[in-house]
């Protein structure tokens, strides 16, 4: 299922109802010696499909906003792998309270070689002030041929492990996770969303045990390379596809479409949100689109924010009107995905 957003439309949400139950009927005894009369083969009525995934598309929410360390609670530097040989932290951004809060994963761009998860505190206290537990977190940068995949993606399924088996002792709701990813991040969102269950994904070194979950309850995909098989964009990509593969992409293709979540898509997969704008040179616009058919070619929950006249390499605190109905519609995906059912 999919549903298609232009940045000023909106899709309603309408319910799915259950057929009336039928009164009883009493039993009637029969004599053993009578003869009945055949009937009719009966099939019960089948049971309608659940309620399925919907979105609105928010074009205008009042716009999020960081607060301060003294307002949260904050714990910053946590380990949650040792994968590789060296100390993997995250950081732990919440609401000042004693009831457990739903979690959000957020990952970094920067072509898996580069970047920080500093770079997502602004955005990790803005969304603690939204009730969430914002989780940035450091992860393996590619290097080939020292580190390249799947150790971004195993670092990925190990913090979401991580939080499943240690969060209720920093006030996250295990059953309550998801992912936000900008860019290259974005494609590690997704890789969550889709390949929770594909082997081949996971290295040793996690602080979590090996037979919990990495499923995440939705997750939200910026502007990111989705299928590395194609070309990426209009600046070339080849060289980051080759360090994180750690080999030209044409010379192990088995390898390469194992990197792609456009490959693992199935009606299986979580609820994913694209964001993506029409003017963004480093990630074409095909890259969402094409990955938006493909879940909903697979049965899976898909919605799609097309941002006209938007460029790459925003974040969840643009003030620019352009980038607004990504981020509210992504704040909006985020409480519709983590709500307490």
């Amino acid at each position: 299922m999919v549903w298609v957003f232009v940045v000023w439309g909106c899709s309603s949400e309408a319910g799915v109802g259950r057929p009336p139950v039928p009164e009883a009927v009493p039993a009637v005894e029969i004599p053993a010696e009578a003869e009945v009369e055949p009937q009719p083969e009966q099939h019960p009525e089948p049971e309608p499909d659940p309620e399925p995934f919907r979105m609105e598309v928010v074009a205008e929410c009042e716009p999020l906003s960081a607060r301060p360390d003294s307002e949260l609670r904050v714990e910053r530097g946590i380990v949650y792998s040792t994968a590789g040989g060296e100390p993997i932290h995250l950081d732990l951004v919440g609401p000042r309270t004693e009831e457990l809060r739903p979690a959000v994963l957020l990952i970094h761009g920067g072509g898996w070689r580069r970047g920080e998860r500093a770079h997502c505190d602004s955005m990790a206290r803005a969304l603690a002030a939204e009730g969430f537990v914002g989780v940035p977190l450091d992860f393996r940068l590619a290097d080939a041929p020292r580190v390249v995949f799947p150790a971004p993606i195993a670092d990925a399924r190990c913090a979401v492990r991580w939080l499943r088996s240690h969060g209720r002792e920093h006030g996250v709701d295990p059953d309550r996770i998801a992912a936000v990813g900008f860019s290259s991040g974005g494609h590690m969102a997704a890789m969550l969303a889709t390949a929770a269950d594909v082997d081949g994904l996971d290295e040793p070194g996690c602080n979590a045990p090996d037979d919990v979950s990495p499923a995440v309850r939705g997750a939200a995909v910026w502007f990111a390379p989705l299928d590395l098989r194609t070309r990426i964009g209009r600046y070339s990509s080849r060289p980051h596809i080759t360090n994180l593969l750690g080999v030209p992409p044409e010379r192990d293709p088995e390898r390469t479409a194992l990197a792609s979540p456009i490959t693992h898509a199935d009606a299986n997969d979580a609820p994913v949100l694209l964001v993506h704008g029409t003017e963004d040179l480093t990630v074409d616009v095909a890259q969402s689109t094409a990955f938006r058919d493909a879940l909903s070619a697979a049965g899976a929950s898909v919605a799609y924010v097309e941002l006209a006249g938007a460029g790459h390499g925003f974040g969840l605190l643009s003030r620019d009107a352009v980038n607004r109905p990504g981020i509210c519609t992504t704040a909006a995906f985020l409480r519709r995905t983590l709500r307490d059912d």
